[in-house]
């Protein structure tokens, strides 16, 4: 059924991706955030070199909205539309 869904070109990727794709959880992204706030880090720049679903910016905590530049980066064309 996903073949008839996608186009060749997508499939192609969707098969080369599922090897290595990995979604954080929403607990750990929250975790991670917490932690980076613990460690003193209070913005700056922010590579997301996996940006996938957007997890980690979408949450960022409000207080660091204004003070972080995100620079995502997605290699699957399926995810980055």
């Amino acid at each position: 059924a996903l073949e008839d869904a996608v186009s060749g070109q997508d499939y192609a990727s969707l098969a080369r991706c599922t090897q290595y794709a990995h979604f954080t959880p929403e607990f750990i992204v929250r975790a991670i955030w917490a932690g980076l706030q613990r460690l003193g880090w209070r913005g700056g720049r922010l590579l997301e070199p996996g940006i996938g679903t957007d997890l980690f910016p979408a949450l960022m905590p409000s207080e660091l909205r204004d003070k972080v530049y995100v620079t995502g980066v997605e290699l699957d064309p399926v995810t980055a539309r």
